[in-house]
Formats: C-alpha cells, structure tokens, sequence
C-alpha cells in the first residue's frame, strides 16, 4: 500500500477523534489522483492570490493562498508546485509547465516570465493560465502529497511599454524641432519579438548632438516631455549604451560621416555605426584584396547586408569593410578560428576564419554589422541554374548588345567602370529567351545606401531598372536576384 494512503488512514482517524455533528463525513470516502499520486482532502484548496503583473514583481512572487485550516492539528505545507497550462488565443506553447513554489506559495518570478515567453511571447498583456496546485504536507513527521485543486490565474510578463515610432532629433537630423525629426523603421515583426529600429543621417560637422523621441511626444508637439529617450550621461561620445528616460542627456557623434543609428527598444540600448560596404576575401573567389572588390555583401538594410553561393572549405572567409581592403589586421572574422556555428559574433579584433556549416553547399550568409552578428542560412533548392553568361542591357546601349559581367563564381557576378544610366535590366546567356531581371512594383523600386543602389531583382512581371547615369562598380547574384550599384570614386 502507498505510504500516502497509510498517512490519509492516519488523517482520517485524527479527523474522526475531532469531528462532531458529521462535519467530516466527507472524509468516508477519501480520492486519489493516480497520475500525479496525490489525494484530496475536504477544504483543503488553493485560491488566486490575485492578478499577477511581472512588471510590479520582485524575485519571487505570492500566485496563491490555501485554505490550510482544512488540515488537522499538528500539519504543516512543507512546499507547494504548480501546473500552468496557457489558455485562450495566441498560445506559442501548449505543453504545461510545472513551477516550484515555496511553502508560502510564492514562485520565482524568473521562471514564470520564462514561461510566459514561451506561451505567448514577450508583449506585456495579461495572460491566462490554468493552474493546477499540488502541496507536500507534514504530518507528525510523514509526508502527504496532496492535490490543492485547479483555479485560473493572469499573468503580465515584465516588458516596457513600447511605442510603434520613434524619432532622432538634434543635430545629426538638422535641427530641434518637429521639422527636423528623422523616422526609424523596423520590421514588420511583433514589436516584442523584433523590437529593433534603424535610422540613417549624415552629418558634416564634428560633435553633432542628438536625442530620440516617441511618436505620442511628436503628436503632443512637446518633444522632450516625459517619454524622450537619451544618454545617461549629457554629451556621452559612446558609439554604443545605455538609453534613459529618467533627466536624458543628449549622445554626440564626434566625426562627420555617414552613419546608422540601431536601437532595441526592449533592452534600451543604442548603437551606432557608420554607414558601409563590406566585401568577403576567402576560399569561395580568392585571398586578395583584388578577389575581395568582387566579392561584395550586397546590402539588406543600413546595417546588414548578404553574400549568396556555395562555401566550399573549412577555414572560409573573413570581411572587409571598403577602407580596410586588404589589411587583415582589421579584418571581420569570428571569435573562434574555424567556426561553423549556424550564428555568432563578428569582431575586428584578431577577428578569425569562419565556415558555413557545412562544406560544399549553398547557403545565405547575413552580416549584422550594427550588433555585429552573422548566421547562415542553407538553401532549399541545392542545385540553382547555371548561366553561362550575365549581362546589362538597356537604355545606355540603345538595348542592343548586352555590357558582360564577369564570372566571380558560378552564381555571383562583377562588372568595374560600367557607365550605365536609364532603365535598363539584367538577363542571362544575352537573349531574352532566356532568364532576365528587373524590379517589382515601379522603375525605382529600390534603396539606397549612401550613394549605393541596391535592391531584388524578380523574373516574373519585371519592370525595367532605372537607374541615374554615371559610372558604378556593379554586383548580381543570379541566384536571389540581389544587385548593386556602388558609384565609382575618382
């Protein structure tokens, strides 16, 4: 017989010596969950202590109170767990989770804004959970698993509360005022899952200084009211930091320059880097500098760019930005020489070689130059069609003969001086027979990064590229379709 059921014979016995008038009559006829081993016991449950919102929480937090009055004399709740089960729409994660909890019936508030993440994500709105209470009773020096009952309970995961828009103001947007504010943009992702935002400027001047806004201050015409996020410190030159809203100073950007501004507005922190191009150097096209001007990541975004193909060795590549070309002292590698992690840390600094995952396959490599992260992304489709030549052809040469690009390897294309203007588009083995690229959507469909053009080439529906006449160090991937136009400088 299970020692849980000889302790209830004994509970039942105290209760029977104490009992009058059939107050305890319930106890005739004693439950037993055999799933989780634990018995019932008249009275005794658990009740919500109340709304939970991790936001107002210290390290540990009351989830609810018993009735342990219902237990005879001489018993005590030695500790106490909980069976959560999310509930109602949106729910990421369906397995129950079980969370200790200490006599009191206090939780670890750690554990509970892990388990809500995992639920339903990191946004801040109450939530709501089944929880299912069992207790570890003492009586007279034996143990009673005891079942507690199930109740609902919300839970509010700790997040701040963040604004769709938000706005650099100061001297690096060119002025104070609501006229002078540069927008951030972001992703299209759950603000609470993605919560990035970039924004670009340029700046002229030495010790340009700047704060950030929300969008309600801007709608309020009051700028810097309570909501104005800036440094901790007033004229902090840091390139990277901390964000307050408690008395902000104003951050400085020290050299002129073209810059991308990157904060995550989850952790308040703030980065800012200059503006860039970023070229490979390795065993995909070559070791040289010469090797790496044809190898460039093509722009994704102000901070991030791509590089597309098939990495074919250990001990793969490093990166270079423009004005580092050839100088492997300042080099971008990883922090172990090596590596193949599917994602990890860039560094400059005794930067390391780094592979793809696995050898001699097609893969997506992302550099994140603002927080200085790469990851690879392997290809569905391992066997992309091979082109024997690539070619520009448009309004620059009365559409007749294409402008060849040079081979950098089966899938990447180069082409160094190519005066283009107008619209014009990319098409492969120079007939329209075959595979041809423009953009998606109007003639001008694409960034800018700095001077650069960049943009995604489609097949299907293709509008002409038009782009401004001049002379351009031009990249294609006929693989994704990715090119860019980097104006060659005198």
């Amino acid at each position: 017989m299970k020692k849980h059921i000889y302790i209830f014979g004994l509970l039942m016995a105290v209760f029977g010596f104490s009992a009058c008038n059939g107050d305890y009559d319930d106890w005739a006829a004693p439950q037993s969950n055999a799933q989780e081993d634990a018995i019932t016991i008249p009275g005794y449950t658990a009740a919500a202590a109340g709304a939970i919102d991790l936001n107002q929480a210290g390290e540990s937090i009351n989830m609810f109170t018993l009735s342990s009055a219902a237990l005879p004399e001489g018993s005590t709740v030695e500790n106490n767990r909980v069976k959560l089960t999310p509930t109602g729409e949106g729910v990421k994660d369906e397995l129950s989770k079980t969370i200790e909890l200490t006599a009191d019936c206090k939780a670890d508030s750690a554990a509970l804004q892990a388990l809500v993440e995992n639920a339903f994500g990191k946004r801040p709105v109450e939530r709501i959970f089944k929880a299912h209470v069992y207790s570890n009773v003492n009586y007279k020096g034996d143990d009673v698993y005891v079942d507690a009952g199930e109740v609902n309970v919300s839970i509010t995961p700790a997040a701040p509360n963040i604004e769709p828009v938000y706005y650099l103001v100061g001297d690096v947007a060119g002025g104070w005022t609501k006229n002078n504010i540069l927008k951030f943009t972001r992703s299209d992702k759950d603000i609470y899952e993605d919560p990035y935002f970039t924004v670009t400027f340029k700046t002229t001047a030495a010790n340009q200084y700047w704060k950030i806004v929300p969008q309600s201050n801007v709608d309020n015409d009051d700028l810097f009211a309570a909501g104005a996020l800036g440094t901790v410190k007033d004229g902090d030159k840091s390139l990277s930091g901390k964000l307050t809203i408690n008395y902000p100073g104003a951050g400085v950007v020290e050299k002129p320059g073209s810059y991308a501004m990157v904060i995550n507005m989850l952790t308040n922190e703030y980065t800012i880097v200059k503006t860039d191009l970023y070229y490979m150097v390795g065993n995909m096209n070559g070791w040289t500098a010469e090797a790496a001007k044809k190898s460039l990541f093509i722009p994704s975004g102000s901070t991030t760019a791509t590089y597309t193909g098939q990495f074919n060795g250990s001990y793969d590549l490093k990166i270079w930005n423009k004005e580092g070309l050839g100088n492997f002292s300042v080099a971008w590698g990883s922090a172990v020489d090596g590596a193949t992690d599917e994602t990890g840390t860039l560094q400059n600094s005794e930067g390391q070689a780094f592979a793809a995952p696995t050898q001699n396959e097609f893969y997506t490599l992302t550099i994140n130059m603002g927080n200085n992260t790469y990851s690879w992304t392997k290809l569905e489709n391992q066997s992309p069609d091979v082109y024997t030549k690539i070619g520009l052809i448009g309004a620059f040469n009365s559409w007749s003969t294409d402008l060849e690009l040079e081979k950098v390897n089966d899938h990447n294309w180069y082409i160094h001086n190519a005066t283009v203007g107008g619209e014009l588009k990319f098409r492969s083995n120079g007939n329209w027979d075959s595979a041809n690229w423009g953009i998606s959507g109007n003639t001008t469909n694409y960034n800018t990064l700095g001077a650069t053009i960049y943009g995604s080439g489609v097949t299907s529906e293709a509008k002409n590229i038009n782009i401004p006449e001049g002379t351009y160090d031009v990249y294609f991937c006929d693989i994704t379709g990715q090119f860019a136009f980097v104006p060659v400088e005198d």
